[in-house]
């Protein structure tokens, strides 16, 4: 069943209302009439089995929950930090992600990024491809995303469990540092993952991830590609 996204001002007192292309969607696209049942999420952790009660002067509808669908809580929420990449490898980057349970997003600026830090906002944009990644993968929780920053500033920012992913680290998979930090890190604490662009960290960005705690881990034998990489670290890490 598809859902729709519904945001949680507009759900009240065991009813919800909704307007704008979604409502739109949900009635002109979709073919939705009244007393259809249908699935809402409020992008904050919510979702319902709703009913559609009447649709409102062609632009509007106005429905009933029936009931609240609990969702089980991740073991770890993870945090990706990718290196800019061309528009096409940020974009799958931010739709597989989402799908696969990604709890933020935030590009980075490193030394071999070939994106200049003010061609890159499209945070816009971003926002409704995590919108409909999370609509079509029945996620209830949209992901955060932050503009790009520099890999130092991210750095800095970042607390608790950090993982940078780097071809030259042969003798620490990330499975074995999940296995690792099962007893360091608590269910539900954020695990964040940097992953470098094409090409590579550098060596001096290496070195200032491991002084800010962040520990090399191999994603395998073979040199995979940003955008793969992202993927798959987040799909091992999430899977674990």
């Amino acid at each position: 069943m598809p859902q729709f996204f519904v945001p949680s001002e507009c759900i009240s007192d065991g009813f919800f209302h909704l307007g704008g292309t979604e409502a739109h969607h949900l009635v002109r696209v979709m073919r939705y009439k009244p007393m259809d049942v249908l699935e809402i999420f409020d992008g904050e952790g919510k979702k319902y089995l709703a009913r559609l009660d009447r649709v409102v002067g062609g632009r509007g509808v106005e429905g009933t929950l029936l009931s609240e669908i609990a969702e089980a809580p991740p073991r770890y929420l993870l945090g990706l930090y990718f290196a800019l990449v061309s528009r096409d490898a940020v974009e799958n980057i931010l739709e597989k992600g989402t799908e696969i349970g990604v709890s933020t997003f935030c590009p980075l600026v490193t030394e071999r990024t070939g994106i200049r830090l003010r061609e890159a906002g499209k945070l816009k944009r971003w926002r409704q491809i995590l919108l409909s990644a999370c609509k079509q993968s029945g996620r209830s929780r949209l992901p955060a995303i932050c503009s790009p920053v520099t890999l130092e500033k991210a750095l800095k920012s970042s607390e608790g469990f950090s993982l940078v992913a780097w071809e030259k680290e042969k003798s620490r998979s990330i499975q074995v540092a999940l296995q690792e930090i099962g007893a360091r890190v608590q269910a539900g604490s954020e695990i964040r993952l940097f992953i470098g662009p094409e090409g590579g960290f550098t060596e001096s960005e290496i070195e200032s991830c491991k002084k800010m705690g962040a520990e090399p881990v191999s994603l395998g034998m073979h040199t995979l590609r940003s955008e793969t990489a992202a993927l798959v670290a987040s799909s091992l890490i999430l899977l674990s």
